[in-house]
């Protein structure tokens, strides 16, 4: 097939959309790689079954690392709405994560080996805020959910192959320390693409605003109160997600250390375990998508939430009732279905409250989750290990908090 001059710079054009469509997508298998594998699984297991260390040796520092991004993600914010090598920044933080990772376990100290992780997880953090403002180079505003979709789902497909690196590590008796040299290599080929591929159409003017990042910041949030004021259910679901967003945060990360810790699984089995949560994590978010569609974003939510407390009540209940150990699994599958069908119902329900600033709304949604993640990383480990009272009573506070949530949550509107 022949084609004319301009019909070669469209189909060129067209080439080049796609790529950069496809390093989007597939950047979200780093993320999912690094929170999964490295947070989720490889640091628990490292610190307790190679360093003989507890949930505060994980949890803390997770802490401070997500105040340290809570506190600098209003100025990155701003400072990625005022350049224009948007893509230079997200280099420059993927190569901090990847060099951060890799030497984790490098040196025998736990110290420093935290003090990598710390590193590694504040740079992705603060690159996935640039990542996330790069959609709208990749879509339109009516294919943006199904990108975004397609994107959790390729994630999902990291999680799986770095939970099969980790059953690999045990099959073949290698220490944790090479799991952080894998995740790092899988992220580095991941975020590859996107730096190389992705067109960032940015004008060179968007720098001729002559506005310090101070003062981006500080205008940027007076309309964010302004925008509150004006419409207040939009705060109050803010408050209804930080509650429900704490158990959410803190399961994905101690998950891996209550089934080896205290329902007794080996390694493995914990293993085996989270890669079933996964599976069923895949279809479960297309179902809940679904689900919002017919009965609404507010109440899908609260059906999801209900299953969260569903999860948590059987998981205190092995340890305080003398239940079988082997309803972990039900449990996991459970909080797998779940999982997903929070973002599935708690996006299109913002949408729903606010009729504009959108963008903006959704900074705060990301706002909203480090927060609440800053918050379970610091309760988990305050409650089991230095007040003593054990994981089962932490996983009871996080109950509270997925109730306070539920309770704020059904005060709102369907939408406004």
């Amino acid at each position: 097939m022949r084609y004319t001059n301009r019909g070669i710079v469209v189909l060129i054009s067209e080439i080049v959309r796609n790529k950069s469509i496809s390093s989007w997508i597939i950047y979200d298998v780093a993320n999912t790689v690094f929170n999964a594998g490295v947070v989720g699984l490889f640091m628990p297991l490292w610190i307790t079954g190679e360093k003989g260390g507890n949930d505060g040796d994980l949890g803390f520092p997770v802490a401070l690392a997500m105040l340290i991004v809570f506190l600098l993600s209003p100025f990155l914010g701003a400072l990625n709405d005022h350049v224009h090598n948007r893509k230079g920044l997200l280099f420059g933080l993927n190569v901090t994560v990847v060099i951060a990772t890799f030497m984790i376990g490098v040196f025998d100290s736990l110290s420093v080996g935290l003090l990598f992780f710390c590193v590694a997880f504040i740079a992705l953090n603060l690159a996935e805020l640039i990542y996330n403002s790069l959609l709208v180079e990749v879509s339109t505003e009516k294919t943006r959910g199904k990108i975004g979709g397609i994107g959790i789902g390729f994630g999902y497909l990291g999680a799986i192959l770095i939970v099969g690196f980790g059953l690999y590590i045990e099959y073949a008796g290698i220490t944790y320390a090479f799991g952080f040299k894998i995740a790092a290599v899988i992220v580095l080929v991941m975020a590859l693409p996107i730096t190389l591929f992705l067109r960032d159409s940015r004008p060179d003017d968007s720098r001729s605003e002559k506005v310090s990042i101070f003062q981006a910041t500080r205008i940027q949030l007076q309309q964010t109160f302004s925008y509150f004021q004006e419409y207040p259910f939009i705060r109050k679901f803010f408050v209804a997600r930080y509650f429900y967003m704490v158990t959410a945060m803190s399961l994905s990360t101690f998950a891996v250390l209550y089934g080896t810790e205290t329902v007794g699984f080996t390694p493995t089995k914990i293993q085996l375990v989270l890669l079933v949560g996964i599976i069923v994590a895949i279809p479960g978010a297309v179902m809940w998508g679904y689900i919002v569609d017919r009965i609404g974003a507010k109440m899908t939510l609260g059906w999801v939430l209900f299953g969260w407390l569903i999860s948590l009540i059987g998981a205190v209940s092995i340890p305080w009732l003398g239940l079988t150990k082997d309803l972990w699994w039900l449990i996991s599958v459970v909080i797998g279905i779940c999982y997903g069908g929070i973002w599935a119902a708690d996006r299109p329900f913002l949408i729903a409250l606010s009729p504009k600033y959108l963008g903006e709304m959704f900074g705060i949604y990301s706002a909203t989750s480090r927060a609440s993640f800053f918050t379970g990383s610091f309760l988990w480990p305050f409650i089991a290990v230095t007040l003593g009272f054990g994981q089962p009573a932490a996983v009871l506070v996080l109950m509270f908090f997925t109730v306070i949530g539920v309770i704020l949550l059904m005060r709102l509107p369907q939408r406004v």
